[in-house]
């Protein structure tokens, strides 16, 4: 996007707040006429917001917003989605959540604009991720390319021509960075049977994966 955009995000915790560091990073959201919501937000992500003036768990009062993210646990979505649901009101809707599928959302969310399906992994919290990205057919040029800018704040992104695909991107990308924790794990054992200390065994593997 040309100009930095107002944006609703619901959900700091680890994503979330992964997301909106970079955003501020990167410069792509109006601070001035964003707004972020979470009860329990890390403290990295209140900061975050406190240091750019972004409106923190404020009433919007008339703001209407260019783009609502969802970053909530797909569990407490369905309460979550109903109580902010103004929010969306023309709004492209951005899902960050696994298995909530575009019909669940819309029926919570009717006002949106459209809504794009997402998912991001763990290395977005150091702007290294790689987003998995799909929008049906009611989603226009300018909704997908508003979604695209903020995804490419974290990292590289990926369409899928399917909603099902978003599934298959989950467990590839979206579940893998655990597999790279395992062989970390699996290195640093193996360094501390051939004799090394923990801390130098760690430091070895961490070091050696990244």
């Amino acid at each position: 996007m040309s100009k930095p955009v107002s944006i609703a995000l619901i959900g700091a915790g680890a994503m979330g707040g992964a997301l909106l560091r970079g955003w501020l990073e990167r410069g792509v959201i109006d601070c001035d006429r964003s707004l972020v919501v979470d009860p329990s937000p890390s403290d990295a992500s209140r900061q975050a917001a406190e240091r750019a003036g972004i409106s923190f768990n404020q009433p919007p009062g008339a703001l209407a917003f260019d783009a609502l993210a969802l970053a909530v646990k797909p569990q407490i979505a369905d309460g979550v989605l109903r109580r902010y649901a103004g929010l969306a009101k023309e709004a492209v809707v951005i899902s960050v959540m696994a298995g909530k599928s575009i019909a669940s959302i819309s029926a919570a969310l009717p006002a949106a604009r459209g809504i794009v399906r997402t998912m991001p992994n763990l290395p977005a919290a150091i702007g290294a991720g790689v987003t998995g990205m799909f929008a049906p057919a009611d989603v226009d040029a300018a909704g997908r390319a508003l979604a695209e800018s903020l995804m490419r704040a974290v990292g590289e992104v990926v369409w899928v021509d399917s909603e099902q695909a978003i599934d298959a991107v989950t467990a590839v990308s979206g579940g893998g960075p655990a597999y790279f924790f395992l062989l970390a794990e699996a290195l640093g054992e193996a360094g501390r049977a051939l004799g090394l200390s923990e801390q130098t065994a760690n430091r070895l593997a961490r070091a050696t994966l990244a």
